[in-house]
């Protein structure tokens, strides 16, 4: 939708863009595993899921700090994308925990 300019440095509306919105969608995934994790604690079919849920919640949030403040705040680019696709990788093996729990749920 917007692609990132060269360097991903955002000086065209393009990379500020493309910026703005990722920057939107780590915050959304962060929210989502908090939101959900904690609705989870409450409900005896997903009560084993919430410790796992617990578990990703502290680390999705310590790869988005990591991410913010080693590459952004202090500058160093070079672990710029390790970061993000460390806090993806996160966040997708979480989403996928609860994907096959929902499947297991559905077939009884």
């Amino acid at each position: 939708m917007f692609p990132c300019d060269s360097g991903c440095d955002g000086t065209d509306f393009n990379g500020f863009m493309h910026n703005l919105a990722g920057l939107f969608g780590f915050l959304c995934a962060i929210v989502s595993v908090f939101l959900i994790s904690r609705r989870l604690k409450g409900d005896l079919d997903w009560s084993s899921v919430y410790t796992y849920s617990r578990i990703f919640r502290f680390a999705a949030f310590q790869g988005f700090l990591s991410w913010f403040l080693i590459a952004k705040a202090v500058g160093n680019e070079d672990l710029n994308g390790v970061f993000r696709r460390l806090f993806i990788g996160i966040w997708l093996v979480w989403a996928e925990i609860l994907a096959i729990k929902l499947f297991t749920v559905s077939r009884k």
